[in-house]
């Protein structure tokens, strides 16, 4: 039946082994650090269900900044839209799943 469960979170990312290459383009890889607990759950005696799934590893996690500003503020569609142009090595693949 309905129940009302009740969860807090810690998340802490990290930024870790960057380089800046020639043209100013930054990578790195996100380490991320993420903890759950489950405070309450309402009828008494739900299952446990806060569990925080295992992060992925750094390197499964990569990261690439580039400058977009060029005195307008893009939106999201059209940094989606120039995608090719600001990551000229691709868009990196998200992994479907991490051990």
């Amino acid at each position: 039946g309905p129940a009302s469960l009740y969860v807090t979170s810690i998340n802490r990312t990290t930024f870790v082994n960057g380089t800046v290459a020639a043209g100013g383009r930054h990578t790195a890889q996100v380490s991320v650090d993420q903890f759950g607990w489950q405070l309450s759950c309402e009828p008494i005696g739900c299952a446990d269900v806060a569990q925080t799934p295992a992060a992925c590893p750094p390197a499964r996690n990569k990261l690439e900044l580039v400058r977009a500003d060029d005195g307008t503020t893009p939106t999201c569609n059209d940094l989606i839209d120039n995608a090719a142009t600001l990551f000229p090595n691709g868009l990196p693949e998200n992994p479907p799943s991490c051990p």
